[in-house]
């Protein structure tokens, strides 16, 4: 138990002695007997065979009043006894030196043979009181200064100045070379208008405002029951066996005082607890084990408060870091925030178009439609244009068949125009030789207009079937062109060929013209002149025939190119036609997928209608999203200030991190100068000379336990037992 426990106890029973004891003490003289009227009378029908009488063991607590003089001379004394029946016997045998012994509480009788007393307790508790001559084993004497000069009790009375009391407390009760350890309290009230500047000495003072209460304590005889003195480790011990009082007094007067002695106090110290001393030696030796492990503790302490001294750094660092890196989180989210504005114009400009997208979905259902429609419509013109092609390739055919005559007739033109040429030289020729017989010439000239135009009309038969084919050939080539984009370019002599036939009729319906005016007209004059037009003539084709006769070269030359060429495109035709047989699959495929298509575009329609429907809610959440975000950026804000206030307090724990190691190291070199200086070498003391006091403190438990009344006990009861002395006021 603490000290502070201690004093409370002691200094409560002070305050009840001081509060109460007058009263008590007035009235002890008193018997205080009740009217037995009052109480109900015994049964006499008790059953005496079933429930004999028992003398059992009881407790006995015994309260000594002394009444002594203002320095401490004993006067009267009075002992009140408590015998406590806590088996509700019938009958308790007790021991008892007092004389003119009374009930004090009850009607209880009693029977008394010298000091043996049977009680007739009936099941209750005993309150009885006595009076005795007998030697007190324990006093006080009062000593009073004034000024510094001993004096006398009554001439305090009235007196102004400094004043000191002093309680010197007496134990006269020893068993064998131990005191009984009586411990002593003492109680006192001093008024605040008398008594200034109050302190005590082994006491404590308390004052409520109109008063001071000073309790003092004393254990008379224990210092040297325990000889303290003796031994070098305890001989500066100093155990108070007095309490004195200073003040500062005007017109000093004193009221009782109550000094209270016991004999079980060193119990409340703890020392009950345990079994005997030898237990303080195993605690001590435990203290000494764990004294050791505390300097271990110490050391591990002090290594982790290095390895903490090392982690707040860390941490010192982190929490910078972590600072900087809030402030980047709190910029970003404030931009975030200036910017929830663009975000909510977003939202609601995508929820708007959704419903534009919503309200135009019919156009796009309906554009799906056409398009498989047209799918349709492509398929069947696939068909048609496969046919085409399958047409196209047969008249390529054709046109190589037509290209071959073509050739073998461009073969013939070019011998005809030859013999034309030579034809039109004789005709020149023979109009130089008019004169040798109109006749002849007429004949003659009959004979070759007539040979001249059969072989141009020859000629002119045969380039009309190459323009034939040519033409045939130029029209496929347009198809081709069209439907292939693989077509042989058309030869660009067709329209010299064409100029070419254009003049060859002219000259043969200037010839049949010429023949025809020649066999109206006989006159040789007319002849003549028809000779001189004809040669006119004649010399013209002659200016012509020899680019005819280039053309039909050159025509003749090209025939082969043309061949080629339609063997070339007779081979591509073969291609064109395979590409017409995937284009119409391609175009059936394309049909099935536009068909598809506009089966999507009816589910797209329905999509685009719950999306039109989530739209609103997505409008209301970006809304909702942006208080969010000023939400989220006044939190960071604030957040920022806390790891400022983090990153700030961290430098503070680095400090005090330091401060810590500095001391731990400290306490651990503490720690091993304590436990090898005090706790190892106490442990030595108590090992060693020590053990004397331990046995002087076990003698004195020993007389505490013993001594458990003061006007006598029974054997088989347990009792303790307390003096409270009144000293009369001044």
């Amino acid at each position: 138990m603490n000290k502070n426990r201690i004093w409370k106890k002691t200094a409560v029973a002070g305050f009840a002695v001081i509060l109460a004891g007058t009263t008590c003490l007035n009235g002890i003289g008193k018997v205080m007997a009740e009217d037995k009227s009052e109480k109900t009378k015994k049964d006499e029908k008790k059953e005496t065979e079933a429930q004999t009488e028992r003398i059992a063991k009881g407790t006995k607590d015994e309260t000594v009043y002394v009444k002594a003089d203002a320095d401490g001379q004993i006067q009267s004394v009075i002992v009140s006894d408590w015998l406590k029946n806590s088996d509700l016997d019938i009958a308790m045998s007790d021991v008892s030196e007092l004389s003119g012994i009374k009930n004090v509480k009850g009607d209880e009788t009693f029977d008394q043979n010298g000091n043996q007393i049977t009680w007739n307790a009936d099941g209750n508790d005993i309150y009885y009181q006595g009076e005795t001559d007998k030697e007190l084993p324990v006093g006080i004497k009062v000593t009073y200064y004034l000024d510094g000069k001993e004096t006398a009790p009554e001439d305090m009375a009235g007196k102004s100045g400094k004043v000191r009391i002093r309680y010197e407390y007496i134990n006269k009760a020893k068993s064998g070379e131990a005191y009984v350890p009586f411990a002593m309290v003492t109680g006192m009230i001093l008024p605040t208008e008398n008594f200034k500047n109050v302190t005590v000495t082994n006491g404590k003072v308390i004052s409520d405002g109109s008063r001071n209460i000073a309790v003092g304590m004393g254990f008379p005889g224990l210092a040297e029951s325990l000889k303290l003195k003796d031994a070098e480790e305890t001989k500066d011990l100093d155990i108070p066996n007095y309490f004195e009082v200073t003040a500062d007094a005007q017109d000093f007067t004193l009221s009782m005082t109550a000094t209270v002695a016991t004999a079980d106090i060193l119990n409340e110290f703890g020392f009950d607890d345990a079994d005997s001393l030898d237990d303080l030696m195993d605690s001590v030796r435990e203290l000494s084990e764990a004294s050791t492990s505390l300097v271990d503790g110490s050391g591990e302490l002090a290594d982790g408060v290095k390895e903490l001294q090392e982690a707040c750094k860390t941490l010192d660092t982190g929490a910078g870091t972590l600072n900087e890196k809030m402030g980047e989180l709190s910029d970003g989210l404030a931009q975030l925030n200036g910017r929830k504005g663009e975000l909510t114009s977003g939202a609601q400009a995508l929820a708007g178009g959704i419903a534009e997208l919503n309200e135009k979905k019919g156009t796009l259902i309906s554009g799906a439609d056409s398009i498989a429609a047209g799918a349709g419509e492509l398929k069947k013109g696939t068909a048609n244009l496969q046919q085409g092609v399958t047409q196209y390739t047969a008249g390529v055919g054709t046109a190589k068949q037509g290209v071959d005559s073509f050739v073998g007739g461009a073969s013939a033109l070019a011998q005809g125009t030859t013999e034309y040429v030579n034809g039109v030289s004789q005709l020149a020729d023979g109009l130089n030789d008019a004169g040798e017989g109109i006749e002849s010439a007429k004949a003659a000239v009959a004979a070759l207009l007539q040979q001249s135009i059969s072989s141009d009309t020859a000629v002119l038969q045969t380039l009309m079937e190459v323009q034939g084919v040519v033409a045939s050939y130029t029209s496929n080539h347009e198809i081709l062109v069209k439907l292939a984009n693989n077509a042989v370019p058309v030869d660009e002599y067709t329209q010299k060929l064409a100029d070419s036939i254009g003049q060859l009729q002219t000259s043969i319906y200037c010839q049949q013209q010429l023949l025809a005016q020649f066999g109206q007209d006989g006159d040789i004059n007319k002849l003549l002149q028809g000779i001189g037009s004809l040669q006119a003539g004649a010399q013209e084709l002659t200016a012509n025939n020899q680019m005819l006769l280039d053309g039909a070269k050159e025509l003749l030359n090209k025939g082969p190119q043309l061949a080629k060429g339609l063997d070339d495109l007779n081979a591509s035709s073969a291609a064109l036609n395979q590409g017409s047989a995937s284009a119409a699959q391609g175009a059936s495929a394309l049909a099935g997928g536009a068909l598809s298509l506009s089966t999507g575009a009816a589910q797209l329609g329905d999509g685009v209608s719950a999306l039109a429907g989530g739209s609103s809610a997505l409008a209301a959440g970006a809304s909702e999203l942006s208080s969010g975000v000023e939400a989220l950026a006044s939190g960071a804000s604030q957040m920022k200030e806390g790891t400022d206030t983090l990153a700030s307090g961290t430098g503070d724990l680095v400090d005090g991190a330091d401060t810590l190691k500095e001391g731990a190291d400290t306490l651990k070199d503490g720690m091993e100068e304590f436990d090898e200086e005090g706790i190892q070498k106490l442990s030595d003391a108590l090992e060693g000379d020590m053990q004397d006091v331990l046995d002087r403190i076990k003698a004195v438990m020993d007389a505490g336990k013993e001594y458990n009344n003061f006007s006598g006990i029974s054997e088989d009861m347990d009792g303790s037992v307390k003096f409270i002395i009144e000293t009369s006021g001044i």
